[in-house]
């Protein structure tokens, strides 16, 4: 039996065995409702989701503009957990702050406002062109094209 998930997003089917990630949520009642969307996207996607503390091949973490200095911290404990983890960013510091978010090595993704729908292709597609996550536990399968007539 594979343990290998196949997520199909668009035209890319990618493969990924036993996908992890973790959500921190920090600010509004508005961050809160998009971590849930993501976290939805995420298990549909079959991913597992995991607590905040426990290393993870993906951590998203929901930022603040008035906190962003504690959502600062959770990026860098992100890395700190896995180092080959890939770290998002999105929320309104995203938007706000982003190119100090940019700036920080921890970071691999700053998703913005108009891209927070496009989350998790957005993350699955920074992880297929990381070549030692592409080796050891990810793959893009195929890229399938579509026309429409």
């Amino acid at each position: 039996m594979s343990n290998r998930t196949c997520i199909q997003i668009r035209n890319t089917q990618y493969a990924i065995r036993n996908p992890t990630v973790g959500f921190v949520t920090l600010g509004c009642k508005v961050n809160g409702s998009d971590t849930q969307r993501a976290i939805a996207d995420f298990r549909d996607a079959g991913f597992r989701i995991v607590p905040t503390d426990a290393p993870a091949d993906v951590y998203v973490v929901n930022t603040c503009s008035v906190t962003h200095i504690a959502g600062r911290g959770w990026l860098r404990r992100g890395a700190r957990l896995n180092p080959d983890a890939l770290v998002v960013t999105t929320g309104c510091y995203a938007e706000s702050g982003r190119a100090a978010l940019e700036e920080m090595p921890e970071v691999g993704l700053v998703v913005g406002y108009k891209e927070k729908d496009r989350l998790l292709g957005l993350a699955l597609d920074r992880i297929s062109e990381s070549s030692e996550v592409q080796s050891s536990k990810f793959k893009v399968q195929s890229k399938i094209w579509a026309v429409e007539l």
